[in-house]
């Protein structure tokens, strides 16, 4: 008997300990806090913490639910907008004091512009909430943009080198009044080269060059930030409508193309002050150059062969390597141009045709070979390892040839090791076949006669079918 009432105890004991197991498990979703609907539409979703809002870009946005834990949380399918894709969502749990659930959502816009996404509705413990979005203004894409130069002057007045040249005078000013501007770069990596034409009857001064610090490839930061140039002063001796001078600036885009860049034609008009001549001396005119080795008139370092003809002569000698039956007229061609432009015109393309001549001649004598070892004729026999021998050489010796890479030079720096902030060693002037010896991403490792190092891709045309 008392062995039946400890029995009936212990199991008692048993159940008690299973139900406050239950109890202590359950206890976090019977009595935890769900937050309301005040409360989840005082929240935000947001762009993530260092996002860049850029179109054609996947940009995250998040929010927090903070006690909240994510399997009571379900996400609803949020509308389509136009213009505007959505990648991927997902939810996560993030452990703390107390348990919140982050909600992250991609979207890509197609276009720039302000937008207002459409608010997305969760089931929280089964119950409706509504999330809501800010508004975001999305901007294009540096990575694709080509590069820009602004003129920003001192009242607020812009014009950039993509507007459009304005038929009436941007600004007007008192003859001796100085009118301060600074030259912005925008959307590049690098600034290659910047000069201006010297304007007439006035005092033209740069009184500030800021320091244009290039972006490595590895380490560059994508923005849409105006980088300052230079500063400039420019004091007019005469009245009348007098045409700005022409700022022209070269720039690496971050794709790595190099821009020429030049203001558009625009002009601004001074009107007649008191006592002008007494207060200026033309023997005072001053003119400081931004970079005093450089000067409108100074010839390029590069000579005038123009990339059309860089094009054309890629295309000729292409013909004359890949094309057999255009090989002596493209060679005529090129030689003559090639003359005509003073270049090098001893460097022939070698036809492919010359390694499936040899290709073919040497499985012939092997096939050969291999019958008259079976006729056993011996004499034909060793006539055909005499053949085989010579053509495989002529084969090898094409092939090599084949195997070799070429490329027209559109004007291209060497450089020591492939970056843009590296030293340069010499420059290839355009028209000029170089050899393509090693690629690494976009530059390319070339050699001419003496002269070897790495140059960006996008200066040089690629000899290829």
């Amino acid at each position: 008997m008392e062995k039946q009432r400890i029995k009936s105890i212990t199991k008692s004991g048993r159940r008690l300990l299973v139900f406050s197991i239950f109890l202590l498990l359950g206890s976090n979703s019977l009595f935890s806090h769900i937050l309301t609907y005040a409360e989840v539409s005082a929240l935000s979703i947001l762009p993530a913490e260092g996002e860049k809002l850029y179109a054609k870009k996947d940009i995250k946005f998040e929010v927090l639910l903070p006690d909240t834990k994510a399997n009571s949380v379900q996400i609803q399918p949020p509308n389509e907008i136009q213009n505007v894709s959505l990648k991927t969502l997902r939810k996560s749990e993030i452990y703390g004091e107390n348990t919140s659930t982050k909600i992250e959502i991609w979207y890509n816009f197609e276009k720039k512009g302000d937008y207002q996404l459409p608010p997305i509705t969760i089931l929280l413990h089964g119950r409706k909430r509504v999330l809501r979005f800010a508004k975001v203004k999305i901007s294009e894409n540096p990575e694709n943009m080509l590069p820009r130069m602004i003129i920003e002057f001192s009242d607020g007045t812009t014009v950039s080198s993509d507007d459009n040249a304005p038929k009436k005078p941007v600004l007007s000013a008192k003859v001796g009044e100085k009118i301060s501007f600074t030259i912005y770069l925008q959307y590049a990596t690098q600034l290659v080269q910047f000069n201006w034409e010297i304007p007439k009857d006035s005092i033209f001064n740069q009184t500030k060059t800021y320091e244009f610090t290039e972006i490595k490839y590895r380490e560059k930061r994508i923005t849409d930030e105006l980088i300052p140039i230079a500063d400039f002063e420019w004091t007019a001796l005469a009245s009348g409508i007098i045409p700005m001078p022409r700022m022209k600036l070269t720039a690496t885009a971050y794709n790595g193309y190099r821009n020429n860049l030049l203001m558009p034609a625009f002009s601004i008009e001074f009107t007649q002050a008191k006592k002008t001549s007494e207060e200026l001396n033309p023997d005072a005119m001053i003119f400081m150059d931004a970079f005093t080795a450089e000067k409108t008139d100074s010839k390029s370092t590069f000579s005038q062969i123009k990339g059309e003809t860089c094009e054309k002569l890629a295309q000729l000698r292409k013909d004359e390597h890949y094309t057999p039956h255009k090989y002596f007229s493209s060679k005529k061609q090129r030689i003559a141009l090639e003359e005509e432009l003073k270049l090098p015109s001893n460097q022939n393309e070698f036809n492919i045709a010359v390694f499936y001549f040899f290709l073919a001649a040497t499985i012939i004598f092997i096939l050969l070979f291999i019958f008259f070892l079976k006729k056993k004729k011996n004499t034909w026999t060793l006539i055909s390892v005499v053949l085989i021998t010579l053509s495989l050489t002529f084969l090898i010796y094409s092939s090599i040839k084949v195997s070799k890479k070429y490329a027209i030079s559109k004007g291209a720096t060497i450089y020591s090791i492939p970056e843009t902030n590296a030293s340069s060693i010499s420059e290839i002037a355009p028209g000029n076949r170089i050899e393509l010896l090693e690629t690494v991403g976009d530059w390319y490792f070339v050699e001419l006669g003496t002269i070897s190092g790495w140059c960006n891709k996008y200066d040089v045309i690629k000899i290829q079918k």
